[in-house]
Formats: structure tokens, C-alpha cells, sequence
């Protein structure tokens, strides 16, 4: 009996847990946003051939998986331990890489430039 009655408690207290985990996933704040944030990233991760060869996914993923900057990231890595490969065997991977940066640090730049 008094097991049963720990045990209610238990389960009552993670559902009051569990509702103020998801109040807090609507917040409006910087706070609010870590749970968002994170699943784009788990995404992108998902979708960069990572855990699963790009080969294997829908044509509508390769083609995120194409545009995705983590997917280089990860290739590279894989082709020198895998594969054995060389830096010339790699460097359409890394010239990739470069042009990623290049472009979203530019972005970055631009959009955080002063105003006014």
C-alpha cells in the first residue's frame, strides 16, 4: 500500500515536471528558444549523412543534405578514416567547407553591421 501511494507521487510530480517543461517551451525569451534551436540542429545532424549514407536518403533530403554544411563536415572526416583517403583526395570536401564559411561569416557580418 505505501509503495503504491510513493509510486502515485512519483508519477504525479513528473506530470507536474512535464507541464512546466512544455509552459517554458512557449516562452517568448532567449530561454524559450534553446528547445527550438536545438531540434533545427538535430535536423541539419540527421540530414547531413551522418548516421546514414546521403546515397540511401529521398531525393528531397539529398537535396537538403547538399545545401547543408554539416554534411562536408562530416564526409571529410569519414573519407580519411574509412577510406584511407588523401588531402587531394579530399579537397573538393574542404574547398566546400571554405565556400560555406565564406558566404555565412559574410552574412554574419552584414547583418550585424551598425544602423543608422
Amino acid at each position: 500500500m505505501i509503495r503504491a501511494l510513493a509510486v502515485r507521487q512519483l508519477l504525479r510530480s513528473a506530470v507536474r515536471r512535464d507541464r512546466i517543461h512544455h509552459l517554458q517551451l512557449l516562452r517568448n525569451d532567449a530561454a524559450g528558444q534553446l528547445p527550438g534551436d536545438v531540434l533545427h540542429i538535430l535536423v541539419f545532424i540527421l540530414l547531413s549523412g551522418l548516421f546514414t549514407p546521403v546515397s540511401s536518403m529521398p531525393a528531397w533530403a539529398q537535396a537538403i543534405a547538399a545545401v547543408n554544411p554539416f554534411t562536408y563536415l562530416t564526409a571529410s572526416p569519414r573519407m580519411l578514416y574509412l577510406n584511407g583517403s588523401t588531402l587531394a583526395d579530399i579537397s573538393g570536401q574542404l574547398l566546400k567547407i571554405t565556400l560555406f564559411a565564406i558566404i555565412l561569416n559574410g552574412w554574419a557580418i552584414a547583418s550585424y553591421r551598425k544602423r543608422g
